[in-house]
């Protein structure tokens, strides 16, 4: 057994829950197109299959240059998937 990190940088859909404020549960969809869902599914199997997750996040618009982005600046909210909080606003 021994740690190991997953890291997905992806640009496409939008996702759910994008009313969330900074503090609140995000509301999800559970659409299976949802990238956010997917994700949240994905720590889901993991954790079911006898893995212990220690953080898993979604960081909205992260900054600088991830993922091909050209955004320097004002980087958007931080969901963690696993206690389901978002930090930060879009």
């Amino acid at each position: 057994m021994g740690d190991y990190r997953i890291v997905v940088e992806a640009v496409g859909g939008h996702g759910c829950g994008r009313e969330a404020n900074d503090g609140e549960v995000v509301k999800r969809c559970g659409e299976p197109h949802c990238p956010d869902c997917i994700a949240i599914q994905f720590i889901a199997r993991l954790k079911n299959t006898g893995n212990s997750v220690a953080v898993a996040t979604i960081e909205h618009w992260p900054v600088p240059g991830v993922a091909g982005s050209t955004r320097i600046e004002t980087p958007g909210p931080v969901d963690d998937l696993l206690t389901g909080v978002r930090r930060g606003r879009f």
